[in-house]
């Protein structure tokens, strides 16, 4: 039996949501996890492996429907780690790390902290209503 008739073994269909459901072994978030070219690697990415080809590096395989075991390849997209935590933010499944913040809030703390060198991240921090860290993240690009 091939790797990729394996795996479909372990695929029960919801014709309601149009999900692909993993129903082998899972990890505690719920993603399936599936032996693929010798690894144990997420079942959406060996999913999309199959269907699209490799995944570039750098990249993540993203769910439109939200549903950690699905498989089916029309409901998973790649994006960035930053494209991950804004898709998570804006569908209220995280809420850490500035999810309260706008781009445009995001925006206006990078302006303030280049054009006042007198304020500290702790100020922005006071003034947007986040922790500190969520300001730096911000200033470094690491967050949303």
């Amino acid at each position: 039996m091939t790797a990729e008739e394996r795996f479909w073994k372990y695929v029960d269909i919801d014709v309601t949501t149009g999900c692909f459901n993993w129903i082998g072994g899972k990890t505690r978030g719920n993603y399936g996890e599936f032996n693929y070219n010798k690894k144990p690697q997420r079942v959406h990415r060996v999913s999309y492996i199959i269907h699209y080809g490799d995944i570039p590096d750098g990249l993540h395989v993203l769910h439109t429907c939200d549903n950690p075991s699905c498989v089916n390849p029309l409901h998973l997209f790649l994006g960035t780690n930053q494209d991950n935590m804004t898709d998570k933010c804006n569908k209220g499944r995280w809420k850490g790390r500035g999810c309260n913040l706008s781009q445009i809030d995001r925006d206006e703390i990078i302006r303030i902290y280049k054009e006042d060198q007198s304020i500290t991240q702790y100020e922005l921090a006071e003034i947007f209503a986040v922790t500190q860290g969520t300001i730096n993240n911000i200033l470094n690009n690491k967050v949303l």
